[in-house]
């Protein structure tokens, strides 16, 4: 692993440079990792992220991706007896100990980045065929997770693909919804189309094509990634613009799947809180979870008391429900949006 001797200027994001994987194979090309890059940014907790394209280099200085940015706010888990719930003992070696966990144990609420593999393919630059397709994945893992834990070198260079990975809010700040609040959910969600025009208005720089986007997920991620579809300005249907997205691979999950939808349960939610806090009009409680510090119990009670099976389940493992997005889908499955785009279904077996 080298720095590349090549730099990237790019407008509005500055001049970057890459590391480079030989793989030592003449067959094989060698890929180009742009690590850590923001692609999006927000003010506050619990607000629809934003763009982020004003990162010029300082000075004119190039900017070296070379390291993961920091993975999005979830659960450390210390009582390992506790993860063999419903996983087997090798999930929990050969994934979440040894794969997982270095990746996840720097965290922050500053995590919109996500990462670049783009193959170093010999093109005739003149022909319209100089760019590559893109694969934007959507990791799953349900409130864990991180798209730093998968390295899409290999994947570019068999694929000649330019191979995108991608942190997006998880959990209670990725989804809490609280009706009759601000507080309207699906931040996670919005990451991820956030991350996903990001793509779209950039990855023509690092050789990928803006037209020829998948979207593959597993698990949760492709729960979320065929709710993208859904989605009229993904589509293309809001205003005529063009699809955003024109193919979709959904390993272990739907937007059709059950626990896409879980119940919204405020009145649980306030029940279980209360030994804690007295039960507040939903606005108030709203206010305090909002501006809770890092360091505050109710801060470290929602993201730690419960595990995949307690009440996390209501408002972090998948989407959450709320007026704006049951009448989306609703209207999805009525006029059949995403149904025409090339689609690849599976399942998995992750070992759990």
């Amino acid at each position: 692993m080298d720095d590349s001797d090549r730099v990237l200027m790019i407008p509005a994001l500055g001049t970057l440079r890459g590391l480079i994987i030989d793989f030592n194979n003449s067959t094989m090309p060698n890929v180009e990792q742009f690590l850590g890059i923001e692609y999006g940014t927000y003010s506050k907790r619990f607000e629809p992220s934003k763009e982020r394209t004003n990162f010029e280099s300082r000075n004119g200085l190039v900017k070296k991706m070379d390291q993961y940015g920091p993975a999005c706010i979830q659960k450390i888990w210390t009582k390992i007896e506790l993860l063999k719930i419903g996983r087997t003992e090798k999930w929990i070696d050969d994934y979440y100990l040894k794969r997982l966990l270095p990746h996840i144990m720097n965290q922050s609420e500053n995590c919109l980045y996500l990462n670049i593999y783009q193959p170093l393919v010999k093109r005739n630059m003149g022909h319209t065929d100089a760019l590559l397709p893109v694969l934007f994945f959507i990791h799953g893992d349900n409130d864990m997770g991180s798209g730093n834990v998968y390295d899409g070198s290999l994947l570019a260079s068999m694929g000649h693909m330019v191979v995108v990975t991608i942190n997006y809010r998880l959990g209670i700040l990725g989804f809490l919804h609280i009706p009759n609040t601000p507080l309207r959910g699906n931040y996670g969600l919005m990451d991820l189309y956030t991350g996903l025009h990001w793509v779209k208005n950039f990855i023509r720089y690092f050789n990928g094509d803006p037209n020829q986007i998948t979207i593959f997920g597993h698990g949760t991620g492709a729960n979320l990634a065929s709710l993208l579809l859904t989605m009229d300005t993904v589509n293309g249907i809001q205003k005529k613009q063009p699809s955003l997205v024109q193919r979709l691979v959904l390993i272990g999950g739907s937007l059709l799947h059950q626990r896409t939808y879980p119940p919204i349960n405020f009145q649980e939610f306030a029940t279980v809180t209360r030994y804690m806090y007295v039960t507040a009009p939903s606005i108030k409680f709203a206010r305090l979870v909002q501006k809770a510090s890092s360091k505050s119990r109710l801060y470290s009670f929602l993201l730690n008391k419960y595990d995949h099976n307690g009440l996390s389940y209501f408002f972090g493992k998948s989407l959450m429900m709320n007026s704006e997005y049951a009448e989306l889908v609703k209207n999805s499955k009525r006029h059949g949006r995403g149904a025409s785009k090339p689609t690849i279904g599976g399942t998995q077996n992750n070992g759990r």
